[in-house]
């Protein structure tokens, strides 16, 4: 299972590094039900928040639904965003885990499925100072599960596939996506409710695939 070849680490960023309290529907969610959206729907409008870059939540609904911008006041869902992103933390052991691989002379890249108001805590945290690849989907036009994302970032690294370790609490977006391209990948399950093998329960679990 361990590897001594692996050169690049890249991580998810929430619910992985970092987390949130969300106490139900995503704020997104919650705004496609006012908006009196179908499934099909709001599936596509979520897919246009996580790839392309909005100043506001009003820009937003420009976008996916022009006659819907003036129907109901949208102060309710940037004070829900705001607030998500403000109580964002890092877990216990990020910062040590992320400075220990960083000491160890290993490259480090993380790939976030986020909307634009949620790259600012990464960034607003101090973690970039720990990356040496990052991939906001809003910024590429890709989300996970595409292999794309992956690929766009093995480029960048200038790593191959196999020399690669994801870590991510999504099987269907952090394990199974890269494993089908050659990477490796370890599934990070902080709840232990998952058989999946192999996974770990705290970022320090890294450390048994190096």
């Amino acid at each position: 299972m361990a590897s001594p070849s692996i050169e690049l680490v890249v991580f998810d960023l929430y619910d992985t590094i970092v987390s949130f309290p969300r106490n139900g529907p995503s704020p997104f969610f919650l705004l496609f039900d006012d908006m009196r959206m179908t499934p099909e729907e709001a599936k596509d409008a979520y897919h246009i928040a996580l790839t392309e870059n909005f100043d506001d939540v009003a820009s937003f609904v420009r976008k996916i639904k022009p006659q819907a911008r003036t129907q109901f006041p949208l102060q309710d869902y940037e004070k829900a965003i705001a607030q998500e992103v403000a109580s964002t933390t890092p877990y216990p052991e990020t910062k040590a885990v992320l400075e220990e691989l960083h000491d160890r002379g290993l490259s480090l890249g993380m790939i976030s499925n986020a909307g634009t108001a949620y790259k600012k805590p990464f960034f607003a945290l101090g973690l970039d100072q720990y990356f040496d690849h990052i991939i906001f989907s809003c910024d590429v036009g890709l989300q996970k599960p595409d292999v794309r994302i992956y690929e766009r970032l093995l480029r960048s690294a200038g790593v191959a596939p196999p020399q690669a370790l994801m870590i991510g609490n999504r099987l269907d977006r952090d394990v199974d996506p890269p494993r089908a391209i050659g990477m490796q990948a370890a599934l990070l399950d902080r709840k232990n409710k998952s058989s999946y093998s192999p996974k770990m329960e705290t970022l320090e679990g890294v450390f048994a695939y190096l």
